[in-house]
């Protein structure tokens, strides 16, 4: 009876290692075809905007040469709508200074700004390869608990929406189609989580954590997918990145990054703050373990810094005569019809002050605005 025992126990180990083994590999199949399937989007999206650009350029310079302005105009719009760092689009509008205004219109749309249930509110626009970075070494330290909050909407475009670190010690918040990833490493020690994203609502609260190992992904307050990790302690790493992209690679492995969005809110916590599904902030409340937050009041500070300057100079002269005259035509039907004339949708904003401590500042790299829409 004990040799049948010891047989059926013997049996029943193998069993168990062998069916381990299979999903081991199992995993190990589906990450190799999901890492495949990844390359081989971006590559394509790499190749259509390459040629898109190619063709729009060509119709620019055609249409520039016909003395067509307009539609030269319109074509190199395009062409930023697409990569918002092509020179000879960004030398077009700077000539007749116009650059700022385009790449704001080109980033935000004239639909007013729904917040999170409701209410229209101003937000950083961000354009492909935009980064904010704070002074300091908070992106830098170690720590055994950390949490990462981000509203996010109009996102166009796949990349790195957060990232802090290097290629093989950091973390980093991607969008890639209709999913977000959540990426954490430490060298050999690496963990990946992914959710669904809708790039169709207004906006999506997202938020990431690290508990003593635990790493998490939320969305819209409910949990995504959570992943322990072997290290109680996340280490010390570089201090490169901060909200947005830039194009230098990550964790999440994206070289090519062409993701443009809107934040509404940004808020780092030296703490773990979710245990259960939440109800989503919609703005960047402060205590005292708050490291890092961009909100409201920054915001509304922004744009009363920009209110308060003096009106901006009449267009260059070297705006054709006319697309001049179509502009005052077009002020004067507003005008005849009781609206104001359009004006920029975006203020494009340089260094401003951390909320919770003004010792750190955010340092801006690349186009960022503050929609006035």
């Amino acid at each position: 009876m004990k040799r049948i025992l010891a047989a059926a126990l013997a049996a029943l180990a193998t069993t168990t290692l062998v069916g381990t083994d299979d999903a081991d590999k199992e995993l190990g199949r589906w990450q190799d075809e999901i890492g495949r399937a990844r390359a081989e989007y971006q590559s394509e999206v790499v190749k259509a905007n390459d040629k898109a650009i190619r063709t729009l350029t060509r119709i620019a310079q055609r249409e520039a040469k016909a003395g067509d302005l307009s539609a030269a105009t319109d074509a190199w719009r395009a062409v930023l709508t697409i990569d918002h760092d092509v020179d000879e689009a960004r030398d077009f509008f700077t000539a007749i200074g116009q650059l700022d205004q385009v790449l704001a219109e080109v980033a935000a749309s004239d639909d007013p700004l729904a917040g999170l249930g409701g209410g229209a509110k101003p937000a950083l626009v961000f354009s492909p390869g935009a980064l904010l970075a704070p002074s300091g070494n908070v992106l830098e330290t170690a720590f055994d608990q950390r949490t990462i909050e981000v509203v996010v909407g109009k996102a166009v475009g796949d990349g790195v929406l957060y990232e802090e670190g290097s290629e093989k010690v950091g973390l980093a918040i991607a969008l890639v189609g209709d999913h977000v990833r959540f990426v954490i490493a430490a060298n050999k020690d690496k963990a990946e989580l992914s959710g669904a994203f809708d790039r169709s609502v207004p906006w999506t609260h997202l938020a990431v954590q690290f508990d003593k190992g635990e790493v998490s992904l939320w969305i819209d307050g409910k949990l995504a997918q959570k992943a322990r990790s072997a290290l109680a302690t996340f280490p010390k790493h570089d201090g490169d990145g901060g909200l947005g992209s830039e194009r230098k690679g990550s964790v999440a492995d994206m070289k090519d990054n062409a993701l443009s969005f809107r934040c509404a809110m940004f808020r780092m916590s030296k703490v773990a703050r979710f245990t259960t599904n939440f109800q989503p902030a919609t703005d960047a409340l402060t205590d005292k373990t708050t490291l890092l937050a961009i909100g409201a009041e920054n915001l509304r500070n922004l744009l009363a810094a920009h209110l308060a300057q003096p009106a901006p100079a009449s267009p260059d002269e070297t705006v054709a005569k006319d697309e001049t005259k179509e502009k005052d035509a077009k002020d004067a039907k507003s005008a005849k019809s009781g609206k104001a004339p359009a004006g920029p949708t975006g203020v494009r904003i340089k260094a401003f002050a951390n909320v919770p401590d003004d010792n750190i500042s955010w340092q801006v790299q690349g186009d960022v605005f503050v929609a006035v829409k």
